[in-house]
C-alpha cells in the first residue's frame, strides 16, 4: 500500500505546472515604525575577529531592523557555568555591544545558550550554579535577557533520563526568580527570559509543560521551519516552512485525503502554542534559509517528488536559491495553498522563503494578533543585496514593510 502511494505521488508531481517569473520586489528600509509587534532575529556570531577595522560590528549585522537581538553562542562549562563559547567571542561581546547600544539605544540585546543541558538536570545545586552565572555573564556583557535553546527537553522521548521534561521547567522558574530577585535587589532593569521551541504538533504536545512556560518566559520563539526535511523515512519533496498545509496539483483523491488534517505547518503551530501560553507572547518563527532535496529523477521536481538524498542547497543561506534562480536556469514554483515557493533544476529541488512568501507571513501573522515574528537567521540574508544587486537585507526588509503598514 506505501508503494502504491509512493508511485501515486510520483505520477502527481508530473501534473504541477511551473510559475517561470521569479517575483522579484524592492524595498527600502523604513523611516517610521507604526507597529507594536515584536521583531525578534538571532545572529550567530562567528569568532573571527576584525582586526583591520575599528568597527567592532559583525558581518552581515544591522541593528536598526530588529527590536531584539539574540546572540549566539555560549556554552555550558564543566562546573555548569554559562560561558562565552570562545575567548574571541567574549571578546566579540565587550567590543560591540557598547557600539550596537550607541547605533540604535531601544534594541533588546539577549544572548542565547544552547549548551549540553544534561549536566545541569542532575541536581539541583547543578541547576543552582547553572542559574548563578546566567545573572553574572549577563550584567558583565551588558545583555538585556537570555534565551534558552534547549533542542529539545526529553526529545527523544526513549533515549532521554527520565525527568528531563520537568527538569526544564524548574530551570526556566528558577531562572525568573533570580532575575526578578537580582532586579529587586540592583534596582535596575529585570532581565528578560525567553526560550526557543519546537513547532510540530508531535514535539511540543509532549516535551513541554505549557503552565510553567507562561509563567516563567516572556516570550517564546516557535521555530516555524524544519517541518519537512530529506529522510530515509521522509524520501519526499516537501515545505521547509508551509504557512498552510502544500496542494497536490492534478493529484488523486486519496492524496487529498492523507493531508487534509495535516498539522505540519506554520498556521497549525502558532495557532496551538498561542492557545497554550497566549498569543501576546508568542514569536512566530519565520526561516531566511532553505531546505534541499536531490530527485530521483529531474522529470518528477514537483511538490512531494521523490528523492534520494540532500540537495546543494540544504540548510544554506537565502542567496542559495537566488544564484540557482540567476545562474543555474532554475525553475521557481509558488505554491497558493502553502503560500511558499519552490524552484528546482537538474536533479535539484529547493524549498525556500523569499520576499513573496515572507510579506505573506507577516501579515498572517499581524492580523492574528500574535506578539511578534522571529527570524533565523539575520545572517542568512541577502545582507549584501546580491539578489536583486541592490536590496540589502530583502527578507527583512519585507518583514518589516508589512508590519508597519508600508506596502
Amino acid at each position: 500500500m506505501d508503494l502504491l502511494y509512493c508511485i501515486l505521488i510520483a505520477v502527481c508531481s508530473l501534473g504541477v505546472k511551473a510559475n517561470v517569473n521569479t517575483y522579484v520586489r524592492t524595498f527600502e528600509q523604513p523611516e517610521e515604525r507604526i507597529s507594536t509587534l515584536k521583531t525578534v532575529c538571532y545572529y550567530p556570531m562567528s569568532n573571527a575577529i576584525n582586526t583591520t577595522t575599528k568597527d567592532p560590528i559583525p558581518e552581515g549585522f544591522n541593528s536598526t531592523l530588529c527590536s531584539h537581538v539574540i546572540f549566539i553562542p555560549t556554552i555550558i562549562d564543566r562546573n555548569n557555568q554559562i560561558q562565552p563559547a570562545t575567548p574571541s567571542h567574549a571578546v566579540l561581546f565587550q567590543r560591540a555591544i557598547p557600539v550596537i547600544r550607541q547605533q540604535n539605544p531601544e534594541l533588546i540585546i539577549m544572548v542565547s545558550n544552547g549548551g549540553h543541558f544534561d549536566p545541569v538536570m542532575e541536581s539541583m545545586k547543578n541547576i543552582s550554579q547553572f542559574v548563578q552565572s546566567a545573572v553574572v555573564l549577563l550584567r558583565k556583557y551588558n545583555f538585556d535577557g537570555l534565551d534558552l535553546d534547549w533542542e529539545f527537553p526529553g526529545w527523544p522521548i526513549t533515549e532521554k533520563p527520565k525527568g528531563q521534561i520537568h527538569n526544564f521547567s524548574i530551570v526556566l522558574t528558577e531562572l525568573r526568580k533570580s532575575f526578578e530577585m537580582e532586579a529587586v535587589q540592583t534596582n535596575r532593569t529585570r532581565l528578560l527570559l525567553s526560550a526557543a521551541v519546537a513547532a510540530t504538533k508531535e514535539m511540543a504536545e509532549k516535551i513541554y509543560e505549557m503552565d510553567y512556560l507562561k509563567k516563567a518566559l516572556d516570550f517564546v520563539n516557535m521555530m516555524g521551519y524544519d517541518y519537512n526535511g530529506w529522510g530515509l523515512l521522509s524520501p519526499l519533496t516537501a515545505y521547509n516552512s508551509p504557512l498552510f498545509p502544500g496542494s497536490l496539483i492534478s493529484c488523486l483523491t486519496v492524496c487529498s485525503i492523507k493531508y487534509a488534517f495535516n498539522t505540519n505547518n506554520l498556521a497549525w503551530s502558532a495557532t496551538h502554542w498561542g492557545s497554550w501560553i497566549g498569543k501576546d507572547k508568542l514569536m512566530v518563527g519565520i526561516p531566511f534559509y532553505c531546505h534541499a532535496f536531490k530527485l530521483l529523477t529531474p522529470l518528477m521536481h514537483g511538490y512531494h517528488a521523490i528523492a534520494t538524498g540532500r540537495g546543494e542547497c540544504d540548510m544554506a543561506a537565502y542567496l542559495c536559491a537566488c544564484d540557482a534562480l540567476k545562474k543555474k536556469n532554475a525553475t521557481r514554483v509558488f505554491d497558493n495553498a502553502a503560500k511558499v515557493p519552490y524552484l528546482y533544476y537538474g536533479d535539484q529541488w529547493v524549498s525556500y522563503d523569499d520576499v513573496q512568501s515572507t510579506t505573506i507571513k507577516a501579515k498572517w501573522i499581524k492580523e492574528n494578533g500574535f506578539g511578534g515574528l522571529m527570524t533565523w537567521n539575520m545572517k542568512s540574508d541577502d545582507y549584501e543585496g546580491v539578489c536583486d544587486g541592490k536590496t540589502k537585507y530583502p527578507l527583512m526588509n519585507a518583514v518589516l514593510r508589512t508590519i508597519h503598514n508600508q506596502i
